[in-house]
């Protein structure tokens, strides 16, 4: 008998990714995540690791951008 793997719902990795990306440490978005799932930091790493985000940058500092995913997240203050 094979056990089935218990994957974490899509919707807490993308609140992990979101968290992370809020200029959240690795560690600081686990224990935001505890209130609903238990990961480690490793675990969140390897999310990041997994989706490959492709930094944009423009002329101004303070805006920044990532793309996961065909979806666009904007981090920063205009």
């Amino acid at each position: 008998m094979v056990a089935k793997r218990n994957r974490t719902p899509s919707k807490y990795v993308g609140y992990g990714l979101y968290l992370y990306f809020i200029v959240l440490s690795y560690r600081n978005t686990s224990k935001a995540l505890s209130r609903f799932v238990t990961k480690s930091h490793v675990a969140v790493w390897n999310w990041i690791q997994k989706q490959r985000p492709k930094r944009i940058t423009r002329k101004r500092k303070q805006t920044t951008e990532f793309i996961i995913n065909e979806t666009m997240i904007k981090i920063g203050f205009n």
